[in-house]
């Protein structure tokens, strides 16, 4: 509130990452006041931001999306990688969260996927997952961001 004070208009605020969606989601009335900035209830803004959720949205409305487990533990992720094939990616599910190392990795072997997962999964709170590598540059990724208001226009 105090930025809000010494600009001393009401200004444009808009969030950059998953973690300032979620805060800005959280403390909607009180920043209202201050601030003009898209209104997304809080429980949208932590399912988009969520891997997980997404990946299971998609899924629910066939939306081509790559393979992924989601591990409760390390033997779950020992039994998944015994039918699947490298490379994959090990990401976080939720970024903003403190654990989980905040990246995502191309992982080319048991070894270093069981390195790397040790290392950074919060076994009391886990947060990574695997996924499908897909081959290819920047060109065969791509995503949107855009706001839009209550008639999706």
């Amino acid at each position: 509130m105090e930025i809000a004070e010494k600009i001393g208009e009401r200004s444009i605020l808009v969030p950059y990452s998953d973690e300032n969606a979620n805060t800005l989601s959280e403390y909607t009335d009180e920043l209202n006041e201050h601030f003009i900035f898209p209104r997304v209830s809080a429980e949208i803004v932590r399912m988009v931001s969520n891997k997980k959720a997404m990946h299971f949205l998609a899924k629910r409305n066939d939306v081509p999306t790559p393979e992924a487990c989601f591990p409760g533990s390390r033997l779950d992720l020992e039994k998944y990688v015994e039918n699947t094939s490298f490379p994959m990616m090990l990401k976080t599910i939720c970024s903003h969260s403190r654990t989980g190392g905040g990246n995502n990795y191309l992982v080319k072997t048991k070894e270093q996927l069981f390195n790397l997962y040790d290392h950074y999964e919060n076994f009391s709170n886990p947060n990574l997952f695997v996924q499908e590598y897909i081959p290819g540059g920047d060109e065969s990724s791509w995503i949107f961001n855009g706001y839009f208001n209550e008639r999706s226009e």
